[in-house]
């Protein structure tokens, strides 16, 4: 469902959260990244998703797969649809993406209880706080 296509998603491999194998025995491995990084020093108005899935695209040698979406969501089949949750899928890793900003993203950890840094007293109010929803 939130697999857009435009001119920004050539294709839709993620490059936030992405397995690779050794460079020295898959040499285009190395060539994808380096030109990845090269093309995003030339389009510096582009996003590093966009310059390596542009790359890759100019890469039909490359042999790639894309990971389980339910195990690893990106942030809008997460935070939004609630894919894994409603299918009952516990996910390997939880990208956290389709919005900007730290303080976002932290919030948004934070209220669905993956935000492990703080200590549980951050979720402790006093009272008379601790009976409503404080923003």
């Amino acid at each position: 469902p939130y697999l857009p296509t435009s001119e920004d998603t050539p294709l839709m491999v993620m490059a936030g959260f992405f397995m690779m194998k050794n460079c020295r025995i898959y040499p285009l491995n190395c060539r994808l990244l380096r030109d990845t990084l090269l093309f995003s020093l030339e389009h510096p108005d582009k996003h590093d998703q966009y310059a390596m899935n542009q790359v890759l695209s100019d890469m039909p040698d490359v042999v790639y797969g894309v990971l389980d979406p339910l195990k690893f969501p990106n942030g809008a089949l997460f935070f939004s649809a609630r894919a894994p949750q409603m299918l009952d899928v516990s996910p390997a890793v939880v990208q956290n993406n389709w919005v900007i900003s730290v303080v976002n993203k932290r919030h948004r950890f934070r209220e669905f209880m993956l935000w492990y840094v703080d200590p549980p007293s951050y979720f402790d109010l006093p009272a008379p706080y601790n009976r409503y929803l404080v923003y």
